[in-house]
């Protein structure tokens, strides 16, 4: 999907998303609807961004949109909680165990209580603590 932000409006949609189609769509648009493009805002699927800088090179900045960024931080702070979650004892693991809300939901949208609750497993498990710091400055 093609959606021009300034003007608030939906370009085009096309079928597919390999990086000839991508490539052939953009040269084709170039010139035309394309020739005062500045920025491109896309999430991390290569062919967005191979294509995009194989047709406009260093002319077009290419940023990776918001919500892919941390959809996938999100996705590696769980990710890293499992995993810390398997290495400990049973005992251990049974505090991390039901977290996941916890560590992924922004501190203004907790509870008092869940709040205190967080800062208990941040202070138990100081480097998910790092990584929800690094999300929340992100």
């Amino acid at each position: 999907m093609f959606i021009d932000h300034t003007n608030k409006r939906v370009l085009d949609v096309i079928e597919g998303r390999d990086k000839e189609l991508i490539v052939n769509y953009l040269r084709t648009h170039k010139e035309g609807r394309f020739c005062e493009l500045q920025e491109v805002t896309c999430d991390r699927w290569d062919a967005y961004v191979n294509a995009t800088l194989e047709v406009f090179g260093d002319k077009v900045k290419v940023t990776l949109d918001r919500f892919h960024v941390m959809k996938n931080f999100q996705e590696q702070l769980t990710e890293a909680r499992r995993e810390m979650q398997r290495g400990l004892g049973k005992e251990e693991a049974k505090e991390l165990k039901g977290t996941r809300w916890l560590w992924q939901t922004n501190p203004e949208n907790l509870s008092e209580e869940q709040r205190q609750q967080l800062a208990q497993l941040k202070q138990r498990f100081p480097r998910l603590a790092q990584l929800v710091e690094q999300r929340e400055n992100l």
